[in-house]
């Protein structure tokens, strides 16, 4: 892949997501547009207050991870790896009180369970269209339903319980995605190739894995002005 096509509104949304991962501030001169992925990880890199480390942020997270959530759940550290499902950890009943309760104090930034997505898209959709209904004066039909999509969609993200990974693995990739900075805070340092492929992953989210498989770090960013 040559380059990677992004929506100028996306493209914000990614790089206020890379400035809160690694505590960076970016002027706006220095996103230009062409520029590549390795690139970006290169800017990044020149504004982090980090020596240069050969620790890994995944095992350093796992270790962490595990030990909380063995203290937590009182389990043996032994029964929880990498591959560990974490509906096996945090069953339907009760979910919502037990990942707020594990992960309350967990010194990383840690994902919060999502809305049902079937039923949060469906809200969503039906909310549009009613709103699109209530314009055209269809106010009758498009009202009463504008409000109980609303008052759904309100409920999916408050009571949402739906995880946020599959499995540790994932769950660990999340949390050093999102959170580099923090992971890395106790060694005072950044792994270089780690961060490129944490970067290349943010950057890539939204893309297929079939589009994923043909970028890499030479794929530049064409990002589209709204």
């Amino acid at each position: 892949m040559e380059k990677l096509k992004i929506n100028g509104e996306d493209l914000e949304d990614l790089i206020v997501q890379i400035e809160d991962s690694f505590k960076v501030r970016f002027e706006s001169e220095e996103i230009q547009n062409n520029f590549s992925i390795e690139e970006l990880a290169n800017l990044v890199i020149s504004k982090l207050e980090l020596k240069e480390g050969i620790e890994c942020s995944s095992q350093i997270t796992f270790f962490r991870l595990r030990r909380l959530l063995a203290d937590k759940l009182s389990m043996a550290n032994q029964t929880i790896d990498l591959d560990t499902e974490l509906k096996t950890l945090f069953p339907p009943k009760n979910r919502r009180n037990e990942w707020q309760r594990v992960f309350a104090d967990f010194e990383f930034q840690a994902p919060k369970l999502e809305p049902p997505r079937e039923i949060f898209l469906s809200a969503i959709l039906i909310a549009i269209i009613s709103f699109m209904l209530t314009l055209f004066e269809f106010w009758r039909f498009g009202f009463p339903l504008f409000f109980l999509s609303s008052f759904t969609i309100v409920l999916c993200i408050k009571f949402g319980r739906s995880l946020p990974s599959r499995t540790m693995r994932q769950l660990v990739e999340n949390i050093v995605k999102h959170d580099y900075h923090a992971t890395r805070q106790t060694y005072g340092t950044y792994n270089p190739a780690e961060l490129r492929t944490t970067i290349f992953s943010l950057l890539t989210d939204l893309l297929t894995p079939k589009e994923k498989q043909g970028a890499d770090l030479k794929t530049r960013i064409d990002y589209i002005e709204d």
